[in-house]
């Protein structure tokens, strides 16, 4: 499979076609799910030029439409209106290479995302080579969708490849189709060559997909989306997240508290579509740490030490130095010292009163709710308050807390959360191991 010359917009036959013309709805993934994309702008991999044809005057719109910050789109529309009598052609732009990003106002949901980008991230020369990112999954398919693709000239899918197990296929419309298509309409292809699905559909069936990135400074809930043809960046990118993956143990979130990934242009020789090598700008994802940093975060000792800095925070008890064994954080043992608070009794009245039961059922879990929203954007979950819960009070989980004590672990919590934030979030999820 080789990649195409340009890495450009104009991709009407893959995922960064929906990107490019708006049409951001339902996007199906490499394996058939459908999964809307949310997204807070779209960071684009390359430009467009003046096609050869352009007369003096289009180029000159062209260059001052371009450094006024004007869209492609609206320039190629007052380009067309100069176009010489007998041209035919609906564009008068191509895509074209470069060694940069294009960051456009009009691409933001936000515009002030864009300036910020470009005010934080440019090289000195003003052009974005390099963005530092994070991911929100540890799951491939999710933050880089990828698959082949072909749409007819409508913009309609006409052909889409899947995984039938280990086996790559597609499912496609026959061309003389008519459209709406009933899904009954759709064929598989039992064949994973693109050339032998754009025979069956009758148009050209391309690889495409896209990275989902959250970059620091920027705001909102939705990923930044950058389209992109090149399966070399694809590729690499994906052995860079298993990599990654292998010695962390995952490849979301932060680092320390930063974002460890960054998303670049490199160069790369890649096999043009008639077989031939040239030189071409990739987007692809870069470790931005050192290897070695996260494999010394991701040893037992480290972990171990996590968890007990964690503990020590909440109970107020530092733990001593001996209590740090070289094994694996599953053995620590967790001491009367270190949970002072001590597990909830069960109660010794034989005859409780039944009203009074049913209020403190409710107090409880209206607590467990407020815990839960609490912890919920630390990216914590119950599991791990139970773990934490369990370390600290002789091994009672938090259902198993009265509600004096879980107002008291509440507070505790809240107090971590307010003054350490996302390290004491990591703190916690070292105890997943414990």
């Amino acid at each position: 499979m080789s990649d195409t010359v340009d890495e450009g917009l104009d991709n009407t036959s893959a995922i960064a076609n929906i990107v490019e013309t708006g049409d951001l709805h339902e996007v199906q993934m490499l394996l058939g799910d459908r999964e809307k994309i949310r997204h807070a702008g779209v960071i684009r991999p390359g430009i467009k030029v003046p096609m050869k044809e352009c007369t003096k005057e289009q180029r000159a719109v062209y260059d001052r439409m371009l450094d006024e910050g004007h869209g492609f789109s609206d320039i190629d529309a007052e380009m067309l209106k100069l176009a010489p009598r007998g041209y035919t052609k609906k564009t008068c732009l191509f895509p074209s290479n470069c060694d940069y990003f294009t960051i456009r106002d009009e691409d933001f949901k936000r515009p002030a995302d864009a300036e910020y980008i470009r005010k934080n991230y440019a090289d000195p020369d003003g052009k974005v080579r390099r963005i530092p990112c994070w991911l929100p999954l540890s799951d491939i398919e999710k933050v880089i969708p990828h698959n082949f693709r072909a749409f007819d000239g409508g913009a309609n899918l006409r052909c889409v490849s899947f995984y039938d197990g280990p086996k790559l296929k597609f499912r496609y419309i026959p061309k003389d189709t008519k459209l709406p298509a009933k899904p009954d309409v759709w064929k598989v292809l039992d064949s994973d060559d693109e050339d032998v699905a754009t025979k069956a559909c009758g148009y050209k069936v391309v690889f495409g997909g896209m990275y989902r990135v959250y970059v620091p400074g920027c705001r909102g809930a939705g990923e930044i989306v950058v389209p992109t043809r090149s399966w070399y960046g694809l590729g690499e990118s994906v052995a860079i997240l298993r990599r990654v993956r292998g010695i962390l143990g995952r490849f979301d979130g932060l680092f320390n508290g930063n974002a460890f990934f960054e998303l670049c242009k490199v160069s790369e020789v890649v096999k043009t579509p008639d077989g031939k090598k040239q030189q071409q700008w990739i987007v692809t994802i870069e470790l931005a740490v050192d290897p070695m940093e996260l494999a010394r975060y991701a040893e037992p000792q480290a972990v171990a030490a996590r968890s007990l800095h964690a503990l020590s925070a909440l109970t107020g008890v530092a733990p001593a130095a001996a209590a740090l064994p070289p094994t694996p954080a599953a053995d620590l043992p967790f001491s009367d010292d270190a949970a002072p608070v001590e597990a909830p009794a069960a109660s010794s009245s034989p005859d409780p009163v039944p009203q009074a039961s049913q209020e403190a059922q409710k107090g409880t879990k209206a607590g467990i709710d407020a815990l839960n929203a609490l912890v919920a954007p630390q990216g914590l979950f119950l599991a791990d308050m139970d773990n934490l819960a369990a370390s600290m009070y002789g091994g009672s989980i938090v259902d198993d807390l009265d509600y004096t004590t879980l107002r008291e672990f509440y507070g505790r919590v809240a107090t971590e959360i307010d003054k350490r934030g996302a390290a004491f979030a990591d703190d916690v999820k070292a105890l997943r191991a414990a």
